[in-house]
């Protein structure tokens, strides 16, 4: 990944930044949310609030130590993950490019995908704070779940069915700055025209929407 982005700047000076280092600060970020997350949000204290009506104390203090023993894997294993995830979503641009015989670098699309990135980092720093701003002894499944300026939370959870809100979920403002910050990437490449690329950045997502649907839905009914 040796490719460099150039942002302009208002005093037309350009701010090189390389692709494998715009990968290890997004993985930066996502290591301090989750971290944040772990440290402060998710305590013993909260285990023992959301499990109480579940578990007896003695287990959800057992359950409480393994969670924290892996988390050293989590730590290892989401440099990886966000690597993985955003080389997926580069060839989901790049293939139809392709089988439209529109040559595009690969390394310019994992640049747009590495950027589509930012509102799911800006969600969880959302998530952070409404988190540390409520006090502990309030805390509930679906606050620790919420994703503020959702579709579903303009709905009673409990008049649909568990697929329906979570595509409820997935409509809110985090997908649709996705949306924008992947179409805006892909018409910059001056590869295809304005319609062609909005039509190929929301087949892409609601191909991904679909998948994670159907996931989901796999593992409720597995369960």
């Amino acid at each position: 990944m040796n490719n460099t982005i150039a942002y302009d700047i208002e005093n037309n000076s350009d701010v090189i930044l390389k692709n494998w280092q715009l990968y290890l600060f997004i993985t930066f970020l996502y290591l301090i949310i989750t971290l944040i997350n772990d440290k402060y949000i998710m305590t013993h204290e909260v285990y023992q609030i959301i499990l109480s009506e579940k578990m007896e104390s003695y287990r959800i203090d057992d359950f409480y130590e393994i969670v924290k023993r892996f988390s050293l894997y989590t730590y290892l294993a989401l440099p990886f993950l966000i690597w993985i995830k955003i080389t997926f979503i580069a060839l989901l641009i790049q293939m139809p490019l392709l089988l439209k015989n529109v040559e595009v670098s690969f390394k310019e699309v994992f640049k747009i995908a590495a950027y589509a990135n930012i509102p799911y980092i800006f969600l969880g720093v959302v998530r952070i704070v409404i988190l540390l701003l409520t006090p502990k002894v309030e805390y509930t499944n679906d606050l620790l779940t919420l994703i503020p300026g959702a579709l579903a939370n303009f709905f009673s959870k409990d008049r649909y069915s568990f697929i329906a809100y979570k595509l409820f979920e997935n409509i809110n403002i985090y997908e649709a700055s996705w949306i924008f910050i992947v179409y805006t990437g892909i018409n910059k490449l001056k590869k295809i025209d304005k319609y062609d690329a909005f039509i190929l950045t929301f087949s892409i997502w609601l191909g991904l929407t679909v998948l994670q649907l159907m996931i989901l839905f796999y593992f409720t009914n597995a369960f």
